[in-house]
């Protein structure tokens, strides 16, 4: 099975991008901490967990390939981190 590299950027507490070596790859991120959000914003839940209520935030998020990548930030960080050939 090959290889496959996924790439979330994050800025400012909310997820901007994902990036992904395979396609049609379906991200989906469930956020508990959501101090101070909307409770009409979409995506904004509350669940029961050990007994007492708490918020919780589910979204899906679209992949770009990894390609899109270039000529961006978040390449030139990856690039220093040594995580892109």
């Amino acid at each position: 099975m090959p290889h496959i590299q996924i790439v979330i950027n994050v800025s400012g507490g909310l997820v901007q991008d994902v990036y992904c070596s395979a396609a049609n790859a379906e991200v989906t991120l469930v956020d508990f901490d959501v101090d101070g959000g909307n409770s009409d914003e979409p995506g904004l839940l509350e669940i029961v967990s050990a007994g007492r209520p708490e918020r919780v935030f589910v979204d899906q998020f679209t992949s770009h390939d990894l390609q899109a990548l270039v000529g961006t930030d978040v390449e030139k960080a990856l690039l220093a981190a040594g995580e892109l050939a």
